[in-house]
């Protein structure tokens, strides 16, 4: 992960770029968190957001799926502020 951009491979072993929107850190867990886009459009228009607890080894990034509730929960409320910022002229 450098520069803003996550890269990941898709399922037929092709590397594909995404931008990051934000990062966090649990501090009870000490786990990392990374949220990131490729702004494509599903079919109800909405831009496509992806979330991943990630852990950095030897210049290598694993992505490993969120499986806490209260992590899932958290990411939907920062979105949603960030939506509602940028319809309010916030950002």
């Amino acid at each position: 992960m450098e520069n803003g951009i996550v890269k990941v491979m898709d399922e037929n072993g092709k590397e594909k770029e995404y931008k990051i929107l934000f990062t966090f850190s649990d501090e009870e867990t000490n786990e990392n968190y990374v949220v990131y886009t490729d702004y494509s459009v599903n079919e109800n228009g909405n831009i496509n957001v992806y979330s991943n607890l990630y852990k950095e080894t030897n210049s290598r990034t694993e992505l490993l799926p969120v499986e806490r509730m209260e992590i899932k929960k958290f990411i939907d409320e920062k979105l949603e502020e960030i939506k509602n910022d940028i319809i309010n002229g916030r950002l």
